[in-house]
């Protein structure tokens, strides 16, 4: 009984969290959802609280503690603040991302889950996600301002997290199919909106990262399995696939279709009036928090501060555009260091592992470096959804009491529930029956 009611809880506690997140993604203008995914928040922390003061032991690990120390050192950059007002408002946000990241991987560790079922949790979230953003425009609508040209998002929450969270989404549900822990390949289905919606943000920078992490899939799944015949059919596979495009968009009758395309695609290479500065102003946003750091290369300005620096060019207080920049100019060499330390330990974690032949768990890998592309391009320290990828990275890489299932109570024989060779160990069960 006692299991029964524990297998419950953490369903609501799944719940709890699925929801907490979709709800805090689409509720930037909107105080009404916003409130109700604190309230979700609220309740799934207060339910893990209680079990850690239960057991009296949380389970914590260095990439966890590395995001808790950046937290103590941006705290402390309040103290030489330039601006300390203004380091006090994103220090909310910092210790907020802080916890959730303590008590999500406090969960995750102990929770009594399959990989799958993991897995699934962040899938739902962006399929969720992309649902939404379709029904907020209305299916013809977004069609509509996608082939005007015009980069569709902005008026839910920033185009760059809209694209972001797709293009994850993405990656995660390619990796899954690949790797079995999907087995219905009709899930790759779902990759069709999720791509229409990163797409549709009109971000290079997500686009460059979408390419980039798609091909890393790719290949890392093809290591080692790759003869010269599949090599050849995969080469003319994309020949045929080229020629094909380019043969149908000779035709007349596609002529309409594909100049509006071409605006599309044109919006990939202009900034939006939405994201702040021109290219040349992002670049001198660069150039000065670089020479910033320069200046202050232990401590920084203090966190947040980077509006101090933009406000001489363009006369207004916003971010560097460059979650590097940002880091080093405002919490210094330390900050930075604390911060990309989780990125470090993630990165060769993932290669010792598959170096070690304990699994094929690259995915960790290749989030890390799609989440490296797009921070060239903006802030992300202080965002739940980074928070969100660390914990998928973190939970994949360290959990080892994956749920099993058992297929022979008299020896307790038990598998993974995404084992692949769960049926060749039935059969084997079987004949040792008989």
């Amino acid at each position: 009984m006692a299991n029964s009611s524990g297998k419950t809880i953490e369903r609501v506690q799944i719940v709890l969290y699925v929801f907490f997140l979709f709800l805090w993604f689409i509720s930037p203008n909107k105080p009404t959802l916003r409130l109700i995914s604190v309230v979700l928040l609220v309740f799934f922390l207060s339910i893990q609280v209680i079990k850690i003061l239960k057991r009296k032991k949380i389970y914590i690990i260095k990439p966890v503690l590395y995001y808790v120390l950046f937290t103590v050192w941006s705290l402390l950059s309040v103290i030489w603040a330039q601006n300390q007002s203004t380091a006090i408002d994103r220090i909310t946000d910092v210790v907020c991302n802080s916890l959730f990241l303590v008590v999500s991987y406090d969960f995750f560790c102990e929770a009594k889950i399959s990989k799958r079922g993991f897995v699934s949790i962040f899938v739902t979230i962006g399929i969720l996600f992309a649902i939404y953003v379709f029904l907020y425009y209305g299916i013809g609508q977004y069609f509509s301002m996608l082939l005007a040209g015009r980069r569709v998002g902005g008026e839910i929450i920033n185009v760059n997290f809209v694209g972001l969270v797709s293009t994850m989404t993405v990656i995660i549900i390619l990796y899954s199919v690949l790797n079995d822990i999907y087995k219905n390949k009709l899930v790759l289905l779902l990759l069709i909106p999720l791509i229409i919606v990163a797409l549709g943000s009109g971000s290079k920078k997500v686009l460059i990262g979408l390419v980039i992490g798609v091909l890393m899939i790719i290949v890392l799944y093809l290591k080692g399995k790759m003869t010269w015949k599949k090599i050849a059919t995969i080469m003319l596979f994309f020949v045929l696939l080229i020629g094909s495009f380019f043969a149908i968009r000779r035709l007349p009758y596609f002529s309409t279709v594909f100049e509006r395309m071409d605006v599309m695609v044109e919006t990939l290479d202009r900034e939006s009036s939405a994201e702040e500065g021109s290219t040349e102003a992002r670049k001198e946003f660069i150039g000065r928090g670089f020479h910033t750091f320069l200046s202050y290369p232990i401590t920084g300005i203090g966190l947040n501060n980077s509006g101090i620096i933009t406000e001489d060019i363009i006369g207004r207080e916003v971010y560097l555009h460059c979650n590097y920049v940002e880091l080093l100019a405002c919490v210094g060499f330390v900050g930075f260091m604390l911060y990309y330390a989780i990125y470090l330990d993630i990165f060769f974690k993932t290669i010792a592992m598959n170096k070690d032949g304990v699994e094929k768990n690259y995915l960790p890998i290749v989030i890390v470096v799609t989440l490296l592309v797009v921070e060239i391009g903006c802030v992300t320290y202080y965002e739940i959804k980074t928070s969100m990828y660390f914990i998928l990275m973190i939970i994949l890489l360290y959990k080892h009491n994956w749920e099993t299932v058992c297929i022979h109570k008299k020896n307790n024989i038990r598998v993974p529930l995404d084992d692949d060779s769960m049926k060749s160990v039935k059969t084997t069960v079987t004949k040792e029956r008989k």
